[in-house]
């Protein structure tokens, strides 16, 4: 797994913009642990049960580019957003055999949050980033998963 981190200096373009989890609008609220710790909480959490645990909380951050070269991210990393860098990056070394010839593509992002009663070895909260990448008539191609991590404060 590699690690990836924007620089200091890096922005965020419109599209990218659109990555910020407004969440109230996703259903989101705050309620106080039994150790009288606050934490954020989804309406649809209840509604998972016990055993199952994890929500897909969507962005309207949909884009479009066309694989093997994803001309349209790389003038927006060009430009300085350092997330489409990112993207574009991990497009190129994903290995999908679909992005190996060129065909338009588009890619939906989603964020993976794991409610109170989530899976066995995954702490509550946010945890990755999902991009699921579809030809234009609805195909799935392939997916990228990244892992969501930050520090106290963040």
């Amino acid at each position: 797994m590699s690690h990836f981190t924007l620089k200091e200096d890096s922005t965020l373009c419109v599209d990218c913009q659109k990555l910020c989890i407004d969440d109230k609008a996703a259903g989101g609220f705050m309620e106080v642990s039994e150790q009288g710790n606050p934490r954020l909480r989804f309406k649809q959490e209840k509604n998972m049960g016990l055993t199952a645990g994890t929500l897909k909380l969507l962005t309207p951050q949909e884009r479009t580019d066309t694989s093997p070269d994803f001309p349209t991210l790389a003038k927006s990393a060009a430009s300085g957003c350092g997330f489409c860098g990112f993207l574009r990056a991990s497009l190129l070394i994903a290995k999908i055999q679909a992005l190996e010839r060129q065909i338009e593509i588009s890619i939906a992002l989603a964020y993976v949050w794991c409610g109170r009663h989530g899976r066995i070895g995954l702490d509550e909260g946010l945890q990755a980033l999902v991009a699921e990448i579809y030809h234009p008539h609805g195909e799935r191609v392939g997916s990228l998963r990244f892992g969501v991590f930050s520090s106290t404060g963040a």
